[in-house]
């Protein structure tokens, strides 16, 4: 199979959208294989149709020439509220610039919202809302499941995500531990909080969590080896993606992830690492957690082919200087 274009559009498609069953990040640029069909990858239809792959290879410079600014799915991830007090209040006032989907449509989110404000409100005896006064409350949440609790806990969850503080790892990997797909879940929440868990898990890079998270695969349902086993490689995909088609049946094995991951890496090291993820989210997230003592690091991505990451890292680099 030889490349077939080097279409930019059609890289950030295939790239949101999880299509890629290989993908590399070299010194110039991205190869990877796609369905050519992308229906071929989705049951029932994939189980008989010929899954036929098409080679993709794009150039870094071909990507620096995306307008970046005016795809809202690069630009929104910047306009997002940086307290939770604001975040909450956006939801509720119906303007939170949505760049990920919710757990629910926006009217149900501001419905939501109020219902989490009137819960920071007795948790925090009407003190301010804070990052920490939320992770709180969503312990307690789930401490005190009921099925009405499930919405609030979802909603809750994913604007934890939002935040990208790894701070909230460790509660968000309780939503995670109280799902159907462990036998062992003091709660079982419905899957709509679950999937919100995982995704702000992605969100927030908690890589300190790791660990916690593979003890709970071990125990886990095949559904749930694949979603801690999907998570694992969104976080941990560096020169390139380590997908189930890369690392075979392995895949789904606790003790796969545990020899790759180094369990004694510093929190720092692994933001070091980060500036090299084949995912351009966590390379954003990673500059803003260099120290700014790694300027070399920062002069990297302030070349990097993504615009939100290159004008990031320039800002960063122009508030040293």
């Amino acid at each position: 199979m030889s490349p077939d274009y080097d279409d930019i559009a059609a890289f950030w498609d295939l790239y949101f959208r999880n299509q890629f069953v290989q993908l590399e990040r070299n010194a110039n640029g991205y190869r990877g294989l796609a369905y050519a069909d992308p229906a071929s990858a989705a049951p029932p239809a994939g189980f008989f149709r010929k899954r036929e792959l098409r080679v993709i290879e794009i150039a870094f410079d071909r990507l620096r020439q995306w307008d970046y600014r005016a795809d809202l799915r690069f630009d929104l991830i910047l306009k997002r509220p940086t307290t939770m007090a604001e975040a909450i209040d956006r939801v509720i006032e119906r303007n939170y610039p949505y760049r990920d989907p919710a757990p629910f449509g926006k009217e149900r989110m501001a419905e939501l919202g109020g219902v989490l404000r009137t819960q920071f409100q007795q948790a925090g005896h009407n003190s301010a809302i804070t990052l920490e006064l939320a992770q709180h409350v969503l312990v307690k949440m789930i401490a005190e499941h009921t099925q009405a609790l499930d919405q609030p806990i979802a909603a809750l969850a994913w604007l934890l995500g939002e935040q990208r503080d790894r701070s909230s790892a460790p509660m968000l990997v309780e939503v995670v531990r109280n799902s159907s797909y462990f036998p062992f879940a003091a709660h079982r929440l419905h899957f709509t909080p679950v999937d919100a868990g995982f995704s702000a898990l992605w969100k927030v890079n908690g890589k300190q969590v790791t660990s916690e998270l593979l003890k709970i695969m071990e125990g886990g349902s095949e559904s749930g080896r694949r979603k801690i086993a999907a998570l694992m490689e969104r976080l941990y995909s560096t020169k390139e993606l380590l997908s189930l088609d890369r690392c075979g049946e392995r895949y789904l094995d606790p003790l796969f992830w545990r020899e790759l991951i180094p369990a004694d890496r510093p929190l720092s090291d692994w933001d070091r690492v980060d500036t090299s993820a084949i995912f351009w989210e966590v390379r954003l997230l990673a500059l803003t957690r260099l120290p700014i003592q790694d300027l070399n690091l920062l002069e990297k991505l302030a070349n990097d082919e993504v615009g939100t990451v290159r004008e990031a890292a320039a800002a960063r680099l122009t508030k040293v200087n």
